[in-house]
């Protein structure tokens, strides 16, 4: 019966094409932006938990999912910077402030309790994935450890403290609780910093807990805390700290460049298997796409940012491949892109789309947008050149390889088609919407009804940070609207 009222749905949709998505888009995204703040929100210290735990999603059977990823929670109080960052509103402003402090005391709890992540380099274990809502040890089996997560924690924290440093806050308040220069390291941010810098080339498991090896997503956002980290330590004046970051963080730039698959152009997402997983012959994986969004730098750091012509090409490589995979891109709403999974070999729930990597999708679009305008100018190489050339096809206009000023016809009709297909994604996010703005964790492949871990806190992030990146994008280049 549902499945038989979706396609009537689907023949009543393809009236309206991806050429007419109608003057309520901009109002759906900030609406939707505020549905997923609320979300977000009402995932952090929630009842029964510690104040600061970001829970994964309320789910506590059937996936079990209320517990704290370490992963989860710098990526999902990210998001939350950006609304602190741009709030103009004092209540919305203070409450963000304190949420974030909170986090900074959960973390600091944490960072204190041994695990079963504990190793040579590691030994209390903060290179554990998840931790129960109260701050004790998680003590079942689980791939361990996870290098991905006090990465990000660093990069977010030292984030958060320059925020709140530019607002006026207290220069003590942040040495005292986030950064002392000392050693052993006793502040969050260091004490993150330096497991990183122990753990380069140690074998882990990648983001999705199914691969122990070395991975594009880890590597790059050690590569981005190191890099941040050595600016914020000699801010904080601990210059050979600083200094040291930025010695370990150089290296890593060689081992990057070294997923690049030239025969198959695109970024693969783990070399050196260990064990885990060996069914994903493609290595061909979202996560390279999630690592550009999450560890980029400015616009003088093309270094697998998201406007990167290796990035771009591993993008169409997704594209192509999960609209051909997942049955729902063809069933339902054609017109549009597809519905992006993790990797077209998955089979957690019967391997399906996830929201927040079609959500990811339609980030990397806005991104590429503001980071043209700002540079002034997009460089569309042989190897990024059929992205341009998926991305506006069916258009009156042919990409060619070059390098087109801001303002030209070219940097005009590529910014255009940049944002519309970014838009696109959105709205292929928006038909399979739960009513007020619901996300679970995934799209069932065929039916296109939600399923697994109900309303999933890193989707609610994920669109936070992407509708943030389509309001940059229309500031750095209005013309591209």
């Amino acid at each position: 019966m549902k499945l038989s009222i979706l396609f009537a749905l689907a023949c009543c949709a393809l009236t309206i094409t991806a050429q007419s998505l109608g003057a309520d888009f901009d109002r759906f995204v900030n609406e939707q932006r505020e549905t997923s703040f609320n979300k977000v929100m009402a995932n952090v210290s929630p009842r029964d938990t510690h104040p600061g735990c970001v829970i994964a999603s309320p789910s506590r059977t059937d996936p079990p999912y209320f517990f704290y990823w370490v992963r989860d929670g710098a990526l999902v109080m990210d998001a939350l910077l950006v609304a602190y960052e741009k709030t103009t509103d004092r209540a919305r402003s203070e409450l963000l402030e304190k949420t974030l402090w909170d986090f900074v005391t959960f973390n600091r709890k944490i960072q204190t309790v041994k695990t079963k992540a504990a190793s040579d380099y590691d030994p209390i274990g903060i290179a554990d994935a998840k931790y129960e809502v109260d701050g004790r040890a998680y003590m079942g089996e689980w791939g361990r450890p996870q290098l991905d997560g006090p990465a990000l924690r660093a990069t977010t924290l030292m984030r958060f403290a320059q925020e709140y440093l530019r607002r006026g806050g207290s220069i003590d308040r942040v040495r005292n609780d986030l950064y002392r220069g000392v050693l052993p390291a006793d502040t969050p941010i260091k004490i993150d910093l330096e497991l990183t810098s122990r753990a380069l080339g140690k074998p882990n498991f990648d983001l999705w807990e199914e691969v122990m090896g070395q991975h594009f997503y880890t590597t790059a956002a050690q590569r981005r805390a190191l890099l941040t980290g050595a600016k914020f330590a000699r801010f904080m004046n601990d210059t050979g700290a600083g200094d040291f970051y930025d010695r370990q963080a150089r290296p890593l730039d060689n081992v990057l460049n070294a997923y690049w698959d030239e025969g198959r152009k695109y970024m693969t997402t783990t070399r050196d298997f260990v064990r885990g997983a060996d069914y994903k012959r493609s290595n061909l994986d979202v996560a390279t796409i999630l690592g550009a969004l999450h560890t980029y730098g400015d616009v003088t750091d093309d270094f697998y940012a998201p406007d990167n012509e290796r990035v771009l090409a591993t993008m169409l490589s997704l594209k192509r491949a999960h609209r051909a995979t997942f049955a729902i891109n063809a069933r339902y709403r054609p017109d549009l892109p597809p519905a992006i999974g993790r990797y077209t070999e998955d089979v957690y729930y019967g391997g399906n789309p996830w929201f927040l990597t079609t959500i990811a999708a339609a980030e990397l679009h806005y991104r590429t947008v503001t980071r043209a305008a700002r540079r002034g100018s997009i460089a569309v190489s042989q190897v990024s050149l059929p992205f341009y050339q998926d991305l506006l096809a069916g258009s009156e206009f042919t990409p060619q390889a070059g390098n087109f000023a801001r303002g030209s016809q070219e940097f005009n009709a590529i910014t255009r088609g940049l944002v519309r297909m970014g838009d696109l994604f959105l709205e292929r996010v928006r038909v399979h919407l739960r009513p007020g703005g619901r996300m679970d964790e995934q799209l069932d492949r065929n039916t296109g009804f939600q399923l697994s871990a109900s309303d999933l806190t890193w989707n609610y992030a994920a669109f936070l940070t992407a509708a943030y990146a389509r309001d940059d994008a229309r500031v750095a280049y209005p013309s591209a609207f």
